[in-house]
This record gives C-alpha cells, sequence and structure tokens, in this order.
C-alpha cells in the first residue's frame, strides 16, 4: 500500500508501475499532483482508487493493467469522480465521453459494490 506521501507538496508526477501496489493512502495531500501512473499493480477495487478520486488537479491518470481496469464500466467511473483528468489510461478524454460516463457511472459503481460484497461473503464463508 502507498502511503506516507504528506509533505511533498511540490510534487506533479508519481510514476510506480508495475510495483505489486494493492491501495494508495494520502494522495489527496500533494496539491500539485497533475500525472500519476500506476498501471500494472495490484489495484483491485474502486475502494483502491479512493485517495485517487480525492485528488483536486490530476490531468493524467494510467491504471491499466490493474484488475479494476478490467470492470466493466471502469473508466466511466473514474471519469465521473475525476473531472479535471484529461487522459486516462493513455487515451485522451472526449466531452462526450465525459457526458456519458456521468449518466452511466452511478449505476455502474453501485452494481460493482453489490458484486464485491458478495465476493467477499463468498470468501468469508470459505
Amino acid at each position: 500500500v502507498l502511503d506516507n506521501l504528506q509533505g511533498l507538496v511540490s510534487l506533479t508526477e508519481l510514476n510506480l508501475r508495475r510495483n505489486q501496489i494493492s491501495g494508495m493512502r494520502s494522495l489527496e495531500t500533494l496539491p500539485c499532483l497533475q500525472r500519476v501512473f500506476v498501471s500494472n499493480n495490484n489495484l483491485a477495487t474502486l475502494d483502491s482508487l479512493a485517495s485517487i478520486f480525492n485528488t483536486k488537479n490530476l490531468l493524467e491518470l494510467a491504471l491499466d493493467g490493474n484488475p479494476v481496469a478490467a470492470e466493466n464500466g471502469y473508466r466511466q467511473v473514474v471519469l465521473d469522480h475525476l473531472k479535471s483528468l484529461r487522459h486516462l489510461d493513455l487515451k485522451r478524454v472526449t466531452e462526450e465521453e465525459r457526458r456519458l460516463a456521468s449518466a452511466q457511472a452511478r449505476k455502474v459503481e453501485e452494481r460493482m459494490q453489490v458484486e464485491m460484497r458478495k465476493e467477499q461473503a463468498l470468501e468469508e464463508k470459505q
């Protein structure tokens, strides 16, 4: 889990590709952060992205190669949370895509949370 980044107030880019990261905390404490590259890690749920969702000035984000990126509707949920984002997974975000994402994201996010709870319940039974 990526944590303890407080104090890096001038940091604009964070590149942690291929590091087996399963979660991130305290990204919201980085006021100048504009680009985050965490491709090919172990970010598996929307909850593991909560800290990213709380950033204010993010322009570029790369999450490709993480389990969460394979989920249906993942792109719409991320775009709905990060209104300032211009590139996601090295692809430009269009205004039309942003409008559609906002409408679809709430439905998708609810479905993903239900699926996650079901998986957790199954794991607890085993």
